[in-house]
């Protein structure tokens, strides 16, 4: 049962495996893109890519980029470790190094982050729920964005993993912003699962997101 937790947990939504370490020499990686349905719209559509490599003694490293049409940009180079672990939680910290939009320009930024996570059981079924938080400082315009994630995932069947996340993102003089995107993950090769999901919010056209994640 634990190690069926922790495989879902690896393949959190986002590519993000929160404050569970990748075993030494495991890769993961995300290839995404969410559009809008609206064909009008398709500059908002946003591709990512998403990649962790478990190291030793718990280290993570990464790489987490992506970009839209209207200029958006990111792109960091990150490592992550466990410093906390309880009875079924565990929290991590990570720094990333990298470049990122925003309002004011772009940038080199500073982006560290605080996940903590925990393995829970529903509806007889297993699941988890992560809370990742982190605050990129863009040093060029001297502006923050913060952003919150909170992810709540339950198993369907060996091949199925159903997640909602909820996304909170505040830049510096600009609005906050809220998304929720539920997904729906089926494995159709035994490392490779294919990912549907619809983001939903306030501040933009629903989008329809399909993506790929790949453990080797």
């Amino acid at each position: 049962m634990i190690m069926l937790v922790l495989v879902f947990l690896a393949l959190a939504p986002a590519a993000h495996s929160g404050p569970w370490p990748r075993p030494p020499g495991e890769q993961f990686m995300s290839v995404s893109l969410e559009a809008p349905h609206n064909a009008d719209s398709l500059a908002q559509a946003f591709a990512s890519v998403y990649y962790e490599r478990g190291l030793k003694r718990d280290w993570t490293m990464g790489f987490d980029t992506g970009a839209n049409g209207l200029g958006y940009s990111k792109a960091y180079i990150f490592l992550r470790r466990p410093v906390w672990q309880g009875r079924s939680a565990r929290v991590a910290l990570a720094l990333g190094v990298g470049q990122q939009s925003t309002a004011a320009g772009v940038g080199y930024a500073l982006r560290p982050e605080l996940s903590w996570g925990r393995n829970l059981t529903m509806l007889q079924r297993s699941g988890w729920l992560t809370i990742d938080t982190s605050a990129a400082y863009v040093i060029s315009t001297q502006t923050t964005v913060i952003k919150s994630e909170t992810t709540i995932g339950l198993s369907l069947t060996p091949k199925a993993i159903t997640f909602l996340q909820a996304t909170a993102e505040k830049e510096t003089g600009q609005p906050l912003r809220t998304m929720l995107t539920p997904s729906l993950a089926f494995q159709i090769r035994s490392n490779m699962h294919l990912v549907g999901a619809a983001v939903l919010s306030p501040d933009q056209r629903t989008k329809l997101k399909l993506g790929l994640w790949m453990t080797f």
